[in-house]
């Protein structure tokens, strides 16, 4: 009986135990939701997203003011305290064309929580279980772990191996009050230089401002020099260059008081500038991906002043246009991210594609097409042959690019009824395919490799209208498209994707004033070509990309070419190299064009009646469709 009592006693401590236990848990856990703003807790991180990957399209229409709607999401910690820019963050999406106060009218969604200055260490979570969600964020640590899932981030702190290339956005920084009043200007000698990265070997001048950190509580906006504290604006104003920092959280800062006070930023190249896809970087800053010795400032001393005083002024007008405030920010990123599903219908044309479509304003438009070749003769032949059934063929110019082996003799050349010219080349150079040959009379070009013989007369004269209705973009066949590798590098990629950024000249229209900006590429870019035996066409699509603005357009089907008079392919190592090479190459042209000026899109071109079920007697393009 004692032993039964003494069971029945110990069990009841048991379970007295255990519910006290669980109550305690329960009181933190609920303390602890009350007190802090809870997470979205979602697992399924998506490191590599872009647009036609990550985001439901479908959610997208457009609301009563012919714009895309963005809801703003409410949050359940209601008592949360919000910081004046975020505060104005919201005012603005409410009051601009984009606000919908319905859920499932919204496009995009922005929960009512602000993380925009996060410095402190730790997890975020800020996922929430809705699609399509946009987190804004200035500032936040180095150490802060992101769990973001697909939603897109807008950041001023982005380093490019971080970065979502097409779908998140770096943004300018912005805070309250951050421009100081007249009556707190400092007005500081006039100085050649600014420099804010301090570890880096600046040599000592008169005209050097060298900053520093302050030792004491550091102040993102307060710098040292020569033993007192200025306000970063003074020390960016009356000096020609600022040299930012090295880490993302100071160059955000620091750029913005470069532009607004006329200071051309030195930028380094792993961070992500603001709102690349619209601002020409190259116009107003310098990037820099390899050491900055003495050689480099002089260089800098170099320039003319209308140069310098051109790149100031356009940085001034940059800041007043896209970061002067928070609602102008804010406009210009919804209307980015609502470019990238919904292209302007009526863009403003750039002075090349209002040149190139003004040469176009006569009838009969007709093309020469320009065949590089070395001696596939048999390929060669077949190719010509093809092209001289099409109508709108004005004449064949073949490059000889062989100097060992002349030309096959004139009556082994096929027969043919439009104008065929062969032009023996001086030296064996990929570059010979876009020389401005006086040969080319007609603006439309078609660039040929000589083995490309299986398009069909449909295909080519598809093409060829698309080009006219787009005249200053690059027209073609297959694509490719550039992708950011784990490193942050660029990378060239000719997998089966949803987009792409880069239309081969193996088979492509472009217009012939191309050929002259080609040719005055420097010199530097133009022999590494001809060294690798590579990738002229994608220094044509960046040439192209970079004047237009605009990306290449692809049409039909076809991706790849096979030729059945070309031999077997290449083993899987030389074909490894050959893509290695091609990345190489799209790296190093971003450094000559100081910016990525290739633009990557979702879409091709195909006749209106293709793969539909009606007659092919009513189809003008029948013979369309392979890959």
């Amino acid at each position: 009986l004692a032993r039964s009592k003494g069971t029945s006693l110990l069990f009841y401590f048991f379970i007295g135990f255990s519910v006290v236990s669980w109550l305690i848990i329960l009181f933190f856990r609920l303390s602890s939701f009350f007190s802090t703003p809870p997470t979205y807790i979602n697992s399924n991180v998506q490191a590599n997203c872009t647009f036609a990957e990550c985001l439901n399209i479908y959610k997208c229409s457009l609301n009563d003011k012919g714009a895309l709607g963005v809801y703003i999401h409410p949050h359940p910690y209601l008592n949360a305290k919000h910081s004046i820019e975020f505060n104005e963050i919201i005012s603005s999406i409410r009051s601009s064309k984009y606000y919908v106060e319905d859920l499932s009218e919204a496009c995009f969604v922005v929960p009512n929580y602000d993380i925009l200055n996060f410095k402190s260490d730790g997890f975020i979570d800020t996922s929430l279980r809705e699609e399509n969600v946009i987190i804004f964020n200035f500032i936040h640590s180095a150490s802060t772990v992101w769990n973001i899932s697909k939603a897109i981030l807008l950041s001023s702190t982005f380093e490019k191996p971080r970065f979502r290339f097409t779908y998140d956005l770096s943004i300018p920084f912005y805070f309250d009050k951050m421009y100081i009043s007249s009556d707190m200007f400092v007005r500081l000698p006039i100085a050649f230089l600014t420099v804010f990265y301090a570890s880096l070997n600046v040599p000592f001048r008169d005209d050097v401002r060298r900053t520093s950190k302050c030792s004491e509580d550091y102040d993102s906006l307060i710098r040292c020099f020569n033993d007192a504290k200025f306000h970063i604006q003074n020390l960016t104003s009356r000096s020609t260059f600022c040299l930012l920092s090295n880490d993302p959280r100071l160059i955000a800062v620091e750029l913005v008081y470069s532009l607004k006070t006329s200071c051309i930023p030195i930028v380094p190249y792993h961070y992500e500038l603001p709102f690349s896809s619209i601002i020409d970087w190259s116009e107003i800053a310098f990037v820099y991906r390899t050491e900055i010795n003495l050689k480099y400032f002089n260089e800098l001393r170099k320039i003319p002043l209308s140069e310098l005083k051109s790149m100031q002024d356009k940085g001034y007008s940059t800041w007043r246009q896209y970061m002067i405030n928070i609602s102008t920010i804010v406009s210009t990123a919804l209307d980015i991210l609502s470019s990238r599903i919904i292209p302007n219908p009526h863009p403003k044309p750039s002075s090349i594609a209002s040149l190139i479509s003004h040469s176009l304003d006569y009838p009969d438009v007709r093309f020469t097409a320009v065949i590089l070749t070395y001696d596939r003769t048999e390929a060669l032949f077949a190719t010509i042959r093809m092209l001289d059934n099409i109508p709108s063929l004005h004449k064949t110019l073949v490059l000889w690019n062989n100097q060992i082996k002349p030309p096959p003799l004139v009556e082994r050349w096929p027969i043919v009824t439009k104008p065929l010219k062969v032009i023996q080349m001086r030296s064996n150079r990929l570059t010979n395919r876009f020389l401005p040959h006086t040969e080319i009379e007609t603006d439309a070009v078609l660039s040929l490799d000589d083995d490309i013989n299986m398009l069909t007369h449909d295909e080519i004269t598809f093409a060829f209208q698309a080009w006219k209705e787009h005249p200053s973009r690059l027209v073609g066949f297959s694509s490719r498209i550039h992708l950011r590798d784990a490193f942050g590098s660029w990378k060239y990629d000719s997998e089966w994707r949803n987009s792409l950024s880069i239309v081969l000249t193996s088979a492509a229209f472009y217009h012939r004033i191309y050929n002259t900006y080609f040719s005055n590429l420097p010199q530097s870019v133009l022999d590494w070509i001809d060294q690798e035996m590579n990738c002229e066409d994608i220094a044509m699509n960046f040439l192209i990309s970079n004047l237009t603005k605009s990306s290449p357009l692809k049409v039909t089907p076809r991706k790849r070419f096979t030729c059945p008079v070309c031999g077997p392919a290449s083993p899987a190592y030389v074909e490894q190299l050959y893509l290695q090479t091609r990345s190489s190459c799209i790296n190093i042209l971003e450094y000559h064009f100081q910016n990525m000026p290739l633009h990557s899109v979702d879409f091709r071109v195909d006749p209106v009646l293709h793969q539909s079920d009606l007659p092919n007697e009513i189809k003008d393009f029948k013979n369309v469709g392979k890959l």
